[in-house]
């Protein structure tokens, strides 16, 4: 039974609001494969690997898909060893050559793909992946998907509002607040099979930098206000749902933001005893309104857009405070000075080795696939 967390304060709820993107944010899929005949040779690669990024940092090496991508130093537990991370997505892998009762590949797509690239397309790079390493799909599934609404709300959502205004199935609620203003609120346990987040997106993008290309999606410059409606949903409630497959997620996925968002859990005036009589609040209204853009988002082909994580000069202004701290670390009064020094100390930092691995690997971060680059080797 939906329960109602009304405390009776004053609402203050929105008076404006505009919509700026929905869409999927996050996506887990396992995948039950079988791999070729040369996989036990494959793996002690992969472990040769694994053990040197474990003594530093991920690398590329040429022997692992040609250098597209990085190995990390530590898999998944319990079931996946190894780490590799692509442009969009990571890729987890099992030692064993065949799957058993659990899948043996897990892959997580990252948002910014999933943004720019489209669910579908992003979908098929990871097949594509798994083909390249010699691997035989024979069934996959989605394991967790994160779907998200954004929304330009002058003055933000205030922490009395929601707590007034929400009526959900959840049996816990958890804001965090920051200098008295609320920064996200959690509808549901972390681990739970459902969980709502209500959260400052704007805060997000102005902390982490590499997200200004969300600006792209939502088609202007602006980063204030910006606010986030975001379910994540696990394996458990999608099963129950009937989402197995991508095809289960393409069809049912207006249908599952509708249930969310009206049975699940909804913001109401708390103008009536029965919670299922209260009159939706405007501002989730509009909420409610987007299944529709869910149920065509994983037919409808995203176009391709080059995003810049970072400005220059954003990137440019923090080296120069880096270059003040340091030159007051040694009490270097003149920048020419400063920068010479730092030069100087930065070049005998580490091998030209050194940076060509490390720039390959910012490289892939960034969302760039440069095969026919500089590679690690061990």
């Amino acid at each position: 039974m939906a329960i109602s967390v009304t405390r009776h304060v004053e609402i203050t709820g929105p008076a404006s609001w505009r919509h700026l993107a929905s869409g999927f944010d996050g996506c887990d899929l396992s995948f039950w494969v079988e791999w070729g005949v040369g996989w036990p040779e494959f793996t002690e690669t992969l472990e040769r690997a694994r053990q040197v990024a474990a003594a530093g940092d991920p690398l590329s090496v040429p022997e692992i898909d040609h250098g597209r991508c990085l190995v990390w130093g530590a898999g998944r537990r319990p079931f996946y060893a190894f780490h590799l991370q692509y442009p969009e997505c990571h890729v987890f892998l099992g030692r064993g050559r065949f799957a058993g009762a659990h899948p043996n590949v897990q892959v997580s797509v990252n948002a910014r793909a999933l943004w720019l690239r489209g669910p579908r397309e992003c979908v098929s790079v990871a097949e594509s992946i798994i083909h390249r390493l010699k691997g035989f799909i024979q069934r996959v599934c989605v394991s967790r998907c994160d779907l998200a609404a954004d929304f330009h709300v002058p003055g933000g959502l205030s922490f009395d509002y929601l707590r007034e205004c929400l009526v959900t199935q959840a049996n816990s609620l958890r804001p965090f607040i920051k200098d008295g203003r609320l920064q996200t609120l959690y509808v549901g346990a972390k681990s739970a099979p459902v969980q709502l987040r209500i959260y400052d997106k704007s805060a997000e993008i102005e902390s982490r930098g590499e997200k200004t290309w969300l600006c792209e999606v939502y088609g202007t410059d602006e980063r204030e206000d910006v606010w986030r409606v975001e379910f994540q949903l696990r394996r458990d409630f999608l099963r129950s749902m009937g989402v197995n497959g991508l095809s289960d997620l393409a069809r049912e996925a207006g249908g599952l933001w509708r249930y969310l968002t009206d049975k699940w859990c909804s913001l109401r005036l708390p103008d009536d005893g029965n919670t299922s009589r209260r009159a939706v609040c405007g501002f989730w209204l509009a909420v409610q309104a987007l299944a529709e853009d869910f149920g065509g988002s994983l037919r409808v082909q995203r176009l391709r857009r080059e995003s810049q994580p970072e400005t220059p000069e954003r990137f440019i202004r923090r080296t120069w405070k880096g270059l003040a701290a340091y030159a007051a670390r040694f009490g270097i009064a003149d920048v020419d000075d400063a920068l010479s020094h730092l030069t100087d100390h930065v070049r005998a930092a580490g091998t030209r080795a050194e940076f060509d691995r490390l720039y390959h690997g910012a490289r892939i971060r960034l969302g760039h696939n440069d095969a026919d680059g500089t590679h690690a080797s061990f």
